[in-house]
């Protein structure tokens, strides 16, 4: 998986390579519960189904992997497609209106299998 800010976005924190991190997780795993656990490989890229960006000056952000702050981001490969599909339409449709714009702070998705996704948009003002 390419992702032009790894190692810079908190998000992904053990390794650029999914294998590397599912190799970490089984070892974990054994070192925990002394057994190893049957394992169901996701594919290297688009394979986590939940995510939650911070939304700075109109672009999703990410806590910094190094200090303090936040990285902008264009797009995150590690959500799988329908997310990574519906972020950039959906924000661009929230920055067309004021009112759902204004005071926006953070934007949470959610999906399965299905190309169903939950989307929550988390506020700073009273709605």
């Amino acid at each position: 998986m390419k992702c032009d800010y790894f190692g810079r976005c908190g998000s992904c924190k053990i390794y650029p390579d999914y294998g590397e991190q599912l190799e970490s997780k089984v070892a974990r795993f054994r070192e925990l519960f002394s057994r190893t656990p049957q394992v169901f490989p996701s594919p290297p890229e688009h394979f986590r189904a939940r995510a939650e960006f911070r939304i700075v000056d109109g672009s999703y952000a990410m806590h910094r992997l190094e200090g303090e702050g936040l990285i902008k981001i264009e797009r995150c490969p590690i959500v799988i497609e329908p997310l990574y599909s519906l972020m950039p339409r959906l924000l661009e449709a929230i920055k067309k209106s004021p009112e759902l714009f204004a005071k926006l702070y953070r934007i949470d998705y959610l999906s399965g299998r299905s190309q169903e996704v939950l989307v929550t948009l988390v506020y700073h003002k009273r709605i």
